[in-house]
C-alpha cells in the first residue's frame, strides 16, 4: 500500500504529458519528424546486418586452421559446403556416402566446367548421381564389403571438411551433425592420394590422428578403447548407432572407475539397432539418453576429459571398423575456444535428449 501514492503520482504525470503533446499537436510532430525518419533509416541497416550475419561463412585458414561447425550451434553447414566449393580455384575432391542435394550437385556441375572435380560415392545412397554429374565431373563408384560411408571434402588440396554430415537435404538442414574444418595441405594430400591408412599430424600446436577404415580399422578401434580406458574425469558420447561390444565394455569399465559418463543415442536407433547396447549400459548404471527431436541425432562423437575429441564418419559398430570405407579423427585439443564449443554442443545434445528407463529384466544379477 505504501507504493500506491507513488503510482498515482506517476499516472498523473503521464496523463499530463500526453495532454501536453495533444494540446500542442506535438505527438504527430515527434512521430513524423523524429521517430519515422529514424525508423526508415534503421530498417535497411538492420536488414543489411541480418543478411550479412546469415550469409557470412568463416573457413579455416593458415591463421585459424581448425574450426568446428554444427547445426545445433546454429551453423549453416550447407552454406559452408556450398560457399567453399563455389570459391574453390583449382581442384575438388569429394568422398561421400549420400549426395542428393540439388544445389550442391548443381554447384559441383558448374565448377566442373573449369576445374577438375573428383567424386567418390556410394551408389545406394546417391542414386542417379552418374547421370547428373558425368558431363563435368570424374565419378568413381566405390565398392567395398560394406558401405562407402565417408564424408570428406578436400578443396584446392589444402582445405578439408569432414565429419558426420552427408550432402543430402535432410542431413544438412535437419539432422544433428558435427563437421570439422581444417586447413592442412599435408592432411589433404593424405586423404586424396596416400596409399597409407593412418596419418598422425599436428594442427595449430595440437596433436591429431586420422584413420582410414576399414584398412586401419583395428588401429582406430584400439585407439578409441585406449582413450576410453585412460579417461580420468568425464566421457560424453553422442552416437547415431552404438553396438560394438568392446566399446560398450570399455564404457562400463570407465563407469566403474568413477568416470562421469553420459551417453546420448539417436532416438530411433535406441529403440532399434542400439537397443541391446543401451540396455547393457543402463543395467551397469551408465546414464543413457535418447534424442527427442524428430530429426536424427547423426553424431559419431566422443569427448574425453573435455580435451580429446573422437569424431568422423564411423558409427560405433563392428561393420564400421571391418567393412565400411569410413574415417575416424582424433584431436587432442588445447584451444580454449574449441573446448568451449564442444562443451556447449554436448550441453545442447543433453538438453534435447531424455533419459532411457532401465529395463529391469535385462539386469544381470
Amino acid at each position: 500500500m505504501a507504493y500506491l501514492p507513488l503510482f498515482v503520482s506517476f499516472a498523473k504525470k503521464v496523463k499530463s504529458f500526453n495532454f501536453f503533446l495533444f494540446r500542442h499537436n506535438l505527438s504527430g510532430f515527434l512521430f513524423f519528424r523524429v521517430f519515422l525518419p529514424l525508423l526508415i533509416v534503421s530498417l535497411p541497416l538492420f536488414f543489411f546486418w541480418l543478411v550479412f550475419t546469415v550469409t557470412s561463412v568463416t573457413f579455416p585458414s593458415l591463421e585459424n586452421p581448425l574450426i568446428f561447425y554444427s547445426n545445433q550451434t546454429r551453423d549453416d553447414i550447407k552454406a559452408v559446403f556450398y560457399q567453399s566449393i563455389k570459391e574453390t580455384k583449382s581442384h575438388v575432391y569429394l568422398s561421400i556416402y549420400g549426395l542428393t542435394d540439388a544445389s550442391l550437385i548443381h554447384m559441383l556441375k558448374q565448377k566442373g566446367l573449369n576445374i577438375p572435380i573428383e567424386v567418390y560415392y556410394d551408389s545406394s545412397a546417391s542414386p542417379k548421381l552418374h547421370k547428373k554429374l558425368k558431363s563435368t565431373c570424374s565419378l568413381y563408384q566405390v565398392k567395398t564389403k560394406g558401405l562407402m560411408h565417408r564424408k570428406i571434402l578436400v578443396l584446392d588440396k589444402e582445405l578439408i571438411f569432414l565429419g558426420s554430415a552427408n550432402f543430402t537435404p535432410s542431413s544438412l538442414l535437419h539432422h544433428s551433425n558435427l563437421v570439422v574444418g581444417l586447413y592442412h595441405p599435408p592432411l589433404a594430400s593424405f586423404l586424396q592420394d596416400s596409399i597409407d591408412s593412418y596419418y598422425p599430424f599436428e594442427i595449430n600446436q595440437q596433436q591429431a590422428e586420422a584413420f582410414l577404415l576399414p584398412t586401419a580399422g583395428k588401429e582406430a578401434l584400439a585407439r578409441i578403447l585406449q582413450l576410453i580406458n585412460q579417461a580420468k574425469k568425464t566421457i560424453d558420447v553422442a552416437a547415431f548407432t552404438l553396438t560394438h561390444p568392446l566399446i560398450c565394455d570399455a564404457l562400463i569399465s570407465a563407469k566403474n572407475r568413477n568416470v562421469r559418463l553420459h551417453v546420448v543415442l539417436d532416438g530411433y536407433s535406441a529403440k532399434g539397432a542400439s537397443k541391446k547396447a543401451s540396455e547393457q549400459l543402463k543395467a551397469q548404471g551408465v546414464s543413457v539418453c535418447a534424442s527427442q527431436a524428430a530429426h536424427l541425432l547423426h553424431h559419431k562423437l566422443c569427448v574425453i576429459d573435455q580435451e580429446i575429441l573422437i569424431t568422423g564418419s564411423a558409427n560405433w559398430t563392428k561393420a564400421a571398423f571391418t567393412k565400411n570405407a569410413d574415417l575416424v579423427l582424433v584431436l587432442y585439443l588445447k584451444d580454449p575456444k574449441l573446448k568451449k564449443f564442444l562443451k556447449k554442443l554436448c550441453k545442447i545434445i543433453k538438453i534435447e535428449s531424455k533419459l532411457i528407463e532401465t529395463n529391469q529384466s535385462y539386469i544381470v544379477k
